[in-house]
């Protein structure tokens, strides 16, 4: 039996580019872009069988798990700056830089989403850190990786920021503000928490909704 192609591509478009990059060079797709929607076409271009399919089903919940936001924190925007644009400014600007594996080396913004309607990036940190050791008298030195996600939605007039540090929260208004968006205050004045929780668990209803489609056919 045949696999669906379109069911594939309603399954790609939910992996988030850095897995897309994995899955591809997993499967030894050559990808001569960096765009999502480019990375999708290749990848749905190779050979699948429908094992393949729910295997690839299963990794989407589990990255769905893996990526799950500790937190919102919900602003409504007025007005803003065409989002293609910016998004194109953000990579222009600051690109995060990752390795063969898909691991951030250095910090800089990575879109994940862009359209006239919805964007969503990723603010990377990498940070070489230190600390002393009592045990052993020594200092140990490591990488520290921070990501921050942002989705704006026009549409919905909406911007939401996956943290739960408010200060964090109220630094992303401020840079998104100096980018030329008119935004309300960072909370739920006009937004509650029980309306919040609604929006994410829509997302998760959604988004269940069509991997049961896939796995009923």
């Amino acid at each position: 039996m045949s696999v669906n192609r379109d069911d594939l591509e309603v399954i790609l478009t939910e992996f988030p580019r850095q897995e897309l990059k994995k899955i591809a060079s997993e499967r030894d797709i050559e990808v001569d872009s960096t765009k999502v929607e480019d990375y999708i076409e290749s990848i749905k271009r190779d050979s699948w069988t429908n094992e393949g399919l729910q295997n690839l089903v299963g990794r989407l919940n589990r990255v769905l798990e893996e990526n799950e936001p500790m937190g919102f924190y919900i602003c409504e925007i007025s007005d803003g700056p065409d989002l293609e644009e910016f998004a194109d400014s953000l990579e222009t600007r600051n690109p995060a830089e990752f390795n063969d594996d898909g691991e951030p080396v250095e910090s800089g913004y990575d879109i994940d989403e862009v359209s006239e309607k919805e964007l969503t990036y990723r603010n990377w940190k990498v940070q070489e850190k230190s600390e002393f050791n009592r045990i052993t008298g020594t200092p140990r030195y490591y990488t520290d990786i921070s990501m921050t996600s942002v989705r704006i939605d026009a549409e919905e007039g909406r911007v939401y920021m996956n943290t739960k540090n408010y200060l964090k929260a109220k630094s992303i208004r401020g840079f998104l503000k100096d980018e030329g968006f008119e935004l309300e205050e960072v909370g739920h004045k006009t937004l509650t928490p029980e309306s919040a929780k609604e929006q994410v668990e829509s997302f998760v209803d959604e988004m269940e909704e069509k991997l049961e489609e896939v796995n009923n056919e």
